[in-house]
């Protein structure tokens, strides 16, 4: 089981990237997010990603899947910089790439891996529309899908990279709930202009 519990905006606050320039993400986004527990998170990393104790995937080796790319996209750090700037043509190349590479539902559970410790379950609809709220300059990060094969990777320099992970063993992504009420919470909207000026 997927154990989960409440989003604490202190307690959880390097999961959304905190900038002078950037209003705090919505308070409705806010309460889809369900952090794992620290046991669910170690055990989701050792069934999904490395069974021998490496938390973070800079330490797995060059051959892992992880490090493994089918393609890759634009450079995220490029565009999370446009995007903070507010350039009048920016389109938001990231979404259009990872919405036309992977074929996963707008509201499929996602999981945004840190690392060992450190995984985020969150709508994959509300992922695209807020990426820029989740990555971070010094820390690679992994997307995951429960029943999908493809995997996502955004490196530490920019890097997007698409690829395969194995499907087995099978993780157990079933929710259970850890002393709160875990009812679906209101969808938080879809931004319809992608700036930080206009996403409050």
């Amino acid at each position: 089981m997927c154990t989960t519990r409440q989003f604490d905006p202190e307690r959880d606050r390097y999961f959304v990237v905190s900038h002078p320039a950037i209003p705090p993400l919505p308070e409705a986004c806010r309460a889809a997010l369900r952090p794992l527990t620290e046991e669910a998170a170690i055990e989701l990393w050792r069934v999904v990603v490395a069974r021998r104790w490496r938390p973070l995937t800079r330490f797995l080796p060059n051959s892992h899947w992880s490090h493994q790319f089918t393609v890759t996209g634009p450079d995220w750090m490029v565009n999370w910089n446009a995007w903070l700037s507010n350039e009048p043509d920016y389109s938001d190349p990231i979404r259009t790439f990872l919405t036309s590479t992977l074929s996963w539902g707008d509201d499929d559970p996602i999981y945004f891996v840190l690392s060992g410790q450190s995984i985020l379950r969150l709508p994959w609809e509300m992922f695209l529309a807020y990426w820029h709220y989740f990555l971070h300059t010094d820390q690679d990060a992994l997307l995951i899908a429960p029943t999908r094969s493809q995997s996502v990777c955004f490196g530490e320099t920019g890097l997007l990279g698409v690829g395969t992970r194995p499907l087995s063993p099978p993780f157990d992504d079933r929710e259970a709930s850890n002393g709160c009420d875990c009812h679906p919470e209101p969808p938080c909207s879809t931004p319809t202009d992608s700036s930080p000026a206009h996403l409050d």
